[in-house]
């Protein structure tokens, strides 16, 4: 068990989600992503310890900015196997105040956590990781900020766009992810928001030589 040391309130509050937690691996609250809110994220993985799939979840809070009070609390189920995540709040990257922006992503990994402005709207809105992945990168859930400072997750994306994207193309509005295909190749998938319709589609697919 973990606990990141900062503030008191901030110590006190990580003890209080530890307690009704229970048995999660660790438990993380990061507050340099965002200027618009806080976020923490708690897992309880596959272990030795653990070994029923119907036990793991992530679990990630939402709160408002600098404060204890908990806007929304998302819960979800997965098959967690031993995956090294969600180990330190430093593995996170954020394209609104710039904390890790230029790091490198390995193997198509932006981090755990990811806030950026995925919509185009001009609020800040999150990716999680759910799946370590291969070689190829790890697979994420997309979670969309309403107006209200609640979330949703866009299911769309999250069952298909999978990796987070490598350009996030503002003015054409458009999601572009680029990812290992074979030893030579990278594959290219470019999604497109309709804002009329505030929906996604898939746009174009191509395979491009290195």
């Amino acid at each position: 068990m973990k606990l990141i040391y900062g503030s008191r309130p901030l110590q006190i509050l990580l003890l209080v989600t530890l307690v009704l937690i229970g048995h999660s691996v660790n438990a993380l609250r990061y507050n340099n992503l965002s200027d618009q809110f806080d976020i923490a994220v708690s897992i309880r993985v596959n272990t030795e310890e653990n070994p029923d799939f119907d036990s793991t979840y992530l679990k990630i809070s939402v709160f408002e900015k600098g404060s204890l009070n908990c806007i929304q609390a998302i819960r979800k189920k997965h098959f967690w196997i031993w995956d090294k995540l969600y180990i330190t709040e430093n593995n996170a990257r954020s394209y609104s105040t710039h904390f890790n922006e230029h790091d490198i992503a390995v193997d198509s990994d932006y981090g755990d956590v990811v806030i950026a402005d995925l919509n185009f709207d001009e609020l800040d809105d999150f990716a999680v990781i759910y799946d370590a992945g291969l070689n190829t990168g790890p697979s994420y859930y997309y979670y969309f900020q309403r107006p209200n400072k609640t979330f949703y997750r866009q299911v769309f994306l999250s069952e298909t766009m999978l990796y987070f994207p490598t350009v996030i193309d503002k003015e054409n509005k458009r999601l572009i992810t680029r990812v290992r295909s074979g030893v030579t190749h990278i594959g290219e998938t470019t999604y497109q928001y309709n804002p009329k319709k505030e929906s996604w589609y898939l746009l174009a697919r191509r395979r491009i030589k290195v």
